[in-house]
């Protein structure tokens, strides 16, 4: 990027994908803020990436991003500690083998790896804006592409299958990601998203699996974690957030080495994207006039 240091915030970004490329931007020089759930836990990823780096500038923010009322809080915080925002990551993710419902009633799924990066982003766009040239990298998946949003009720109940919930949960996302770019374009804000391929993460180990996959998952895992070394899964993200020839493009969907492909077709549809803005803005809504 032109501005350097710049300043990032990165979303659950207290291990996993999130953390090394948390730890990749920090090496370079920017300053990073962290999110996470757990005070403790970020205090000590905020610590060691300071010590991995030499980088005195990453702090942490503390906010369960499944509650819509700590997203806002969180928001209201950057919006005063942060006289600019250059880049906003919203890696944070969830994959469940249950259903279990957020404090605000919504399937965990849908509100962690959808709901909480649209309200973030929506509440921290005024900043961004004043900030441009500045940039929103969504971390999407090559899940996305098993989603189906055509029965147009991804946030309403239906039966619970973890991955599917979690496919269309992502596929969501990058509609609504395709849709943002078309609504900034020509603001000096562009927005990408990008697919970080396997990685051996928490979220990961913990996929909803039959129990024979499993156990052979947990036997393979040295050489998973050879074969998807997790600083080359935040190789998208910091490609995305930094690449000097991604300032003039926008709504691009960039693959695990940082070039560009084909999102799946469902979320090049303008009306599919339009409506998922539509439907997600509704229930944010809904959720905001609560008591």
């Amino acid at each position: 990027m032109n501005q350097h240091p710049a300043n990032i915030l990165i979303t659950g970004a207290t291990d996993g994908i999130g953390y090394e490329t948390a730890r990749q931007l920090a090496d370079r020089g920017h300053r990073v803020t962290i999110v996470g759930r757990d005070p403790d836990k970020g205090h000590d990823a905020a610590r060691s990436l300071h010590v991995a780096t030499g980088n005195d500038q990453v702090s942490f923010e503390p906010a369960d991003l499944s509650s819509q009322e700590q997203i806002r809080d969180l928001a209201r915080r950057v919006r005063a500690s942060h006289d600019r925002l250059d880049v906003l990551v919203n890696n944070v993710g969830g994959l469940f083998t249950d259903r279990w419902e957020t404090v605000d009633g919504i399937e965990a799924t849908l509100a962690l790896s959808h709901l909480a990066g649209f309200q973030l982003t929506n509440e921290l766009l005024p900043l961004l804006k004043t900030s441009a040239p500045a940039r929103i990298v969504n971390v999407s998946t090559g899940a996305a592409s098993r989603g189906d949003l055509r029965h147009g009720k991804f946030t309403e109940p239906q039966p619970y299958h973890g991955l599917q919930i979690y496919a269309d949960a992502k596929l969501a996302s990058l509609a609504w990601t395709l849709h943002l770019a078309r609504e900034l374009d020509g603001t000096g804000v562009v927005v990408h998203a990008v697919d970080p391929g396997g990685a051996d993460t928490d979220m990961q180990r913990n996929t909803p699996l039959p129990a024979p996959l499993r156990a052979v998952t947990r036997l393979l895992r040295p050489l998973l974690r050879l074969a998807f070394p997790i600083d080359k899964a935040a190789h998208s993200s910091v490609v995305a957030a930094t690449d000097d020839q991604l300032a003039a493009n926008t709504g691009l969907f960039l693959n695990r080495e940082g070039r560009p492909k084909r999102p799946p077709e469902q979320a090049t549809d303008r009306t599919l994207q339009d409506q998922v803005a539509q439907i997600s803005a509704n229930l944010i809504e809904t959720l905001e006039a609560q008591p």
